[in-house]
């Protein structure tokens, strides 16, 4: 496995916009179309695809806000799901986030049904920090050392 990560572009925006995730996971992630606008609109919100090589697996979209440092969105596509890259990815991100930003804390939401993915953001050692975020999604953080 070869994580990497790619900034937005205009080569592969239509080929991060083509990524799917199962229906039932559909309202647990914000549609990749506001994502990636949300990323052209605000300089603060930085959008990637996850690749393995040259293989786009996933997606994420990381930035500050409000002075915290926020893996706002994060997910993989469908077609690779239970083969390692999350776990992969999100370890590469938090290295990522700690060596770009020097935060005391990484800041993600997460809806409690979403209960895979809080699973794997636990085992990196987020917490449930008590505050729901403005879309009603609970707000987990990771204490950086």
């Amino acid at each position: 496995m070869n994580i990497q990560f790619v900034p937005l572009t205009k080569e592969n925006e239509a080929r991060l916009l083509g990524l799917e995730i199962y229906k039932s996971q559909k309202g647990f992630v914000e549609d990749m179309s506001d994502s990636i606008e949300l990323a052209k609109e605000n300089q603060d919100w930085k959008a990637v695809g996850i690749y393995d090589d040259s293989l786009l697996v996933g997606f994420a979209l990381y930035g500050k806000w409000k002075d915290e440092v926020w893996l706002d969105r994060f997910l993989i596509s469908k077609d690779y799901q239970g083969r390692g890259y999350g776990k992969n990815s999100l370890s590469m991100m938090i290295t990522y986030l700690k060596n770009a930003y020097n935060p005391k804390n990484i800041y993600l939401s997460v809806f409690k049904e979403n209960t895979k993915a809080i699973g794997l953001y636990q085992n990196f050692g987020f917490k449930f920090d008590g505050r729901l975020d403005t879309h009603g999604e609970m707000v987990m953080e990771l204490a950086i050392n």
